[in-house]
């Protein structure tokens, strides 16, 4: 990934936050400016998720479970591809070193290789939306569609529907961890 990345992208945020927001792997635009989900439509997806949680990007902490763009060079054109799981075995440091510098008590993991690298659960459907408890941890986990899934026209409105019921979950979690509008 170091052949082909412009920069690793570091996290973000508040490091005295209790929510932690974990995404896969830096997109094009995020390798190109080194910030996370900041751009395009997958940018204003991203806030559109942070509003409904009533949260901001200067309160909570940020960061790539994979700090570099995983991607390969076809004909001279640079492909996004999957992260492999020796990558994401070398990354594993660096991420369980952020999540204990930051000690959040609720780690949003948005798609399969946070949830991977975080739980080792496998299938996003299956445990997206719903807090986990992670062995030995003190922090939840709770997995959510990736805003990348969202941006395509052809996404149904059950599969909307789905995620607005996940991002209300996890509001009501987040609200209870921060103790807010508990009226």
């Amino acid at each position: 990934m170091s052949n082909t990345r412009t920069q690793v992208v570091q996290g973000a945020g508040s490091l005295d936050s209790d929510i932690m927001i974990v995404i896969g792997q830096p997109g094009r635009e995020s390798d190109k400016t080194g910030d996370i989900y900041s751009q395009g439509a997958i940018g204003e997806i991203f806030e559109a998720y942070l509003d409904a949680l009533e949260l901001d990007r200067e309160s909570i902490w940020i960061t790539c479970a994979v700090k570099c763009m995983a991607c390969d060079s076809i004909h001279g054109k640079l492909r996004n591809r999957a992260v492999t799981k020796d990558e994401m075995e070398i990354c594993s440091e660096w991420l369980n070193l952020e999540i204990e510098t930051v000690d959040p008590k609720i780690i949003i993991l948005i798609g399969s290789v946070p949830l991977f690298m975080v739980t080792k659960l496998t299938g996003i459907n299956t445990h997206r939306g719903r807090f986990i408890s992670v062995t030995g941890k003190k922090y939840k986990v709770f997995p959510l569609i990736s805003p990348n899934m969202m941006k395509y026209s052809n996404i149904s409105q059950a599969a909307k529907d789905i995620l607005i019921d996940d991002l209300d979950n996890l509001k009501k979690g987040i609200d209870k961890c921060l103790k807010r509008n508990l009226d």
